[in-house]
């Protein structure tokens, strides 16, 4: 098994959810990464 390269960066949507049903009122990570998560997403090769 090995890791293939992504070319856009994004979190699946099953461990977003997780993450907001244990902490409902967000961390710094969580707001961080929703933060940057756009310009990530919009970036082409």
């Amino acid at each position: 098994m090995s890791l293939q390269p992504r070319l856009a960066f994004e979190i699946p949507e099953e461990t977003r959810r997780v993450a907001r049903a244990a902490f409902p009122h967000g961390t710094f990570c969580l707001a961080m990464a929703d933060a940057v998560s756009p310009l990530y997403a919009t970036r082409e090769r």
